[in-house]
């Protein structure tokens, strides 16, 4: 309902509220006040202009809605004009037999119509025992506290004959709606409650205002519950929504042992130990005792059915964590460890009982700490989980590669951690790079790792590449073998390693090209002097033949290749030249570029 909704209930809900105080108070206190002081005929009138507006008001709401909505209002339209004619009928002291023998049932009838014509979720028989449970414990109770209450008002027609004794064998008719009114009352939403409520309100005092002019000589008391019954009915239709028949509230975590219906029943067995008694007050308080016990015993079995499904999720669950590889952490908002279960001792290698109450975060690898806790404070500002990947330090001093999925823990402050164990993953994974970006003969980089790198280096300012070619390896190919060949790469590899700094990085590009990027622009030229004197001495090479050519640029504002290719023209020079001796490129040998020689 809108919030507009809401105010406009509340306009016509207070004011009826606010009468049937009023009443309640004179009609037990100074019951002469309505027996008395107001003509017959004022009644008959406000009855007549009370019924007409009701039944108006609840005809424009069936023409406000559609379908078995309609078709609800509609009889409860007509309920609204019958009422008000049997109660005229009755008023004026005209047939009984009219008032309560054809047109009560056939107000009865009408509103039993308008029940089952709502629209809404139907029940199961045991959902109706609990709905009729409920609502007895109200209209029970109700009905104790305002019959003693008539008993006890002081007029002169409660000890008297009763008048209207017709309208006592409506009582339990009376009883029976407001019982399954009230109950599917308790079921509808807080936002819809308030026009429900009026229907629960009519069906009140359509009990009261029976059982007043059952037991009153004078019946003006009665009249009075009946208008403000009008009034309530009328109120009702603020909110075209009819939501009696909502589906049922899901079963909550265990069943109210005390419920408010329960609470209801306080007053009215107080009044019946209080009150005159007699057979009716007796077989009422009886019946709404019996109905409480029905009720908690119900509850009870419901409870004994939920511990039940309770136990046995209970030890699913704990064979789920005894079984799960996943190691299952909680921590609470200091960081501390909560609970941990048996798989942490295989993928943290330390103890559930000996992680309990040290800080996770503790057992982080140093090197990984501050990326934890920052993604951890990340996870706060958070609803969705996060994945973190770190190194956990274990006792014996060895760390261990974890993945795991961190969510904030619902309904409190902390987080969860699902781990697991993905070194040897990491491992595999760090081996795929490596093959992935190195030469497999030699361990150097190859030539696509080394180009990416050299644009990197390239996008940051100048830098300085050297060009190598084994002078004389064709030869070595052709006269000893492919396995010689191989073997005097892997040599010349190590070579690389040994004379270069510890920033300067090497890489194989095929054949017997190699490359150097060397971490120093200035001092590429000084490199390749001690580059080509170390390739002089491979151990595979005893007597000296196998040399190197090398071509030397430095540039900057271009890209990886086109500085590779300059070098490449130096070493070329370099070769032309005899080989075993490094060259600088100079732009003049694009012009000049020599032949390449072979060797």
């Amino acid at each position: 309902m809108t919030q507009r909704g809401w105010a406009s209930t509340d306009v016509v809900a207070v004011p009826i509220g606010l009468s049937l105080v009023v009443l309640l108070v004179v009609g037990v206190g100074y019951p002469s006040l309505v027996e008395s002081g107001v003509s017959p005929g004022a009644y008959l009138v406000a009855i007549v202009v009370a019924g007409s507006l009701c039944t108006t008001a609840l005809g424009i709401a069936a023409l406000r809605t559609a379908g078995r909505l309609r078709a609800s209002w509609a009889a409860i339209a007509a309920t609204a004009a019958l009422w008000t004619a049997s109660a005229f009928i009755a008023l004026r002291g005209g047939d009984d037999l009219l008032a309560w023998g054809v047109l009560r049932p056939a107000s009865g009838l009408t509103g039993a119509l308008a029940l089952l014509m709502a629209p809404g979720v139907r029940r199961t028989a045991r959902e109706w025992g609990v709905v009729l449970l409920d609502g007895w414990l109200v209209s029970g109770s109700v009905f104790l506290v305002g019959w003693l209450a008539l008993m006890n008002t002081g007029s002169h027609g409660a000890a008297g004959a009763p008048l209207g004794r017709p309208a006592l064998l409506w009582i339990p008719v009376d009883l029976l709606f407001v019982s399954v009114v009230s109950g599917l009352a308790m079921r509808s939403e807080r936002t819809t409650r308030v026009p429900v409520l009026m229907m629960v309100l009519v069906s009140l005092l359509s009990v009261t205002g029976d059982s007043t002019w059952a037991l009153a000589q004078v019946p003006h008391f009665a009249v009075v519950q009946w208008i403000i019954l009008m009034a309530a009915l009328a109120a009702s239709t603020v909110s075209t929504r009819l939501d009696l028949w909502q589906a049922a509230a899901p079963e909550r975590a265990h069943p109210q042992l005390v419920r408010w219906p329960q609470v209801a029943v306080v007053p009215g067995l107080a009044a019946a130990v209080s009150g005159p008694g007699g057979p009716v007050v007796a077989a009422v308080a009886i019946s709404v005792i019996l109905a409480m016990v029905a009720q908690i015993l119900l509850v009870a079995r419901q409870n004994g059915e939920l511990w039940a499904a309770l136990a046995s999720q209970a030890a699913r669950l704990d064979l789920v964590l005894r079984e799960s590889r996943d190691a299952i952490v909680q921590v609470d908002r200091q960081g501390a460890v909560e609970f941990a279960n048996d798989a942490v001792t295989d993928v943290l290698g330390v103890s559930p009982q000996a992680l309990l109450g040290r800080a996770f975060a503790d057992g982080v690898h140093p090197g990984d700490r501050a990326t934890f806790l920052s993604q951890l404070a990340e996870l706060s500002d958070r609803a969705t989980a996060i994945r973190v990947v770190c190194r956990f330090c274990r006792p014996d001093g060895t760390a261990r590669h974890v993945e795991a999925t961190v969510s904030p823990r619902l309904g409190t402050s902390g987080y969860t951690l699902l781990a697991r164990d993905v070194t040897e993953r990491s491992r595999r994974e760090a081996e795929l790079r490596l093959l992935a970006s190195s030469d497999a003969l030699t361990g150097l980089l190859n030539r696509h790792a080394f180009l990416a790198l050299l644009d990197e280096r390239l996008a940051a300012g100048a830098a300085a590449v050297l060009f190598l070619d084994l002078d004389g390896f064709k030869t070595v190919n052709d006269r000893h073998g492919h396995a010689a060949g191989d073997r005097l790469l892997v040599e010349a590899a190590e070579a690389l390693r040994d004379v270069l700094g510890t920033q300067d990085v090497a890489a194989r590009l095929g054949g017997d090209e190699f490359a150097v990027l060397v971490a120093e622009p200035s001092a590429a030229r000084a490199l390749a002097v001690r580059v080509t004197e170390r390739l002089r001495r491979l151990p595979s090479d005893s007597t000296g033949a196998t040399t190197a050519s090398v071509g030397v640029a430095v540039g900057a504002g271009v890209d990886g290749d086109a500085l590779l290719a300059d070098a490449d023209l130096a070493m070329y020079r370099a070769k032309a030249r005899g080989g075993g001796r490094h060259a600088v490129y100079d732009p003049i040998m694009r012009t000049a570029a020599p032949h390449p020689v072979t060797a």
